[in-house]
């Protein structure tokens, strides 16, 4: 089967950071969504982790997360929430990490919401913060199809994406 890709929409932050980014009103003609991230966010410190939650909905998350650092692999589990990895103020100016999250058959109502995320992590300026995380196995509770998904920093109350953070959400349909 050959996947045709859609760009259904593309949010780019301006010069005043984004608390969240939102994709609202999805289409439910497609049969998986990919989303794109280029982010940095301004948290002072290590990296920082966007949580994506589908319908306003952050619970009933299942992951499992492998990762790798210049010191090494290692695996944790989460069932509180689903996140990836983001470059944060600290890390070398001007270095976005990227981010991909693939969630098939988000329109059918018989199954758990399951995704893919994959983050990719440098700082230029200390080794070991290179990394990769990738989570395998990741699902939600819900069967409801998905119509809006959310991106949000969750380190603190006061972590926002910075000016140039893009993500577009992609409509894949398979053929």
């Amino acid at each position: 089967m050959a996947n045709t890709y859609y760009a259904i929409a593309t949010v780019t932050v301006p010069a005043t950071p984004a608390a969240t980014i939102d994709f609202t009103s999805i289409p439910q003609t497609y049969t998986d969504l990919q989303i794109l991230l280029s982010a940095r966010s301004n948290r002072v410190g290590d990296n920082d982790f966007p949580v994506i939650t589908f319908n306003g909905s952050s619970t009933g998350f299942d992951a499992s997360y492998m990762y790798a650092t210049a010191g090494g692999a290692s695996s944790f589990q989460s069932t509180t929430q689903s996140y990836a990895y983001i470059n944060s103020s600290t890390f070398a100016a001007n270095t976005f990490s990227n981010t991909m999250f693939y969630i098939p058959r988000y329109t059918d109502t018989t199954i758990p919401k399951s995704f893919l995320i994959e983050s990719v992590v440098e700082n230029t300026s200390i080794d070991t913060n290179k990394f990769v995380l990738m989570t395998s196995g990741g699902k939600t509770s819900t069967t409801a199809a998905i119509s809006s998904i959310r991106l949000q920093c969750i380190v603190s109350g006061t972590n926002s994406f910075v000016q140039y953070t893009t993500a577009t959400l992609y409509g894949i349909k398979n053929s």
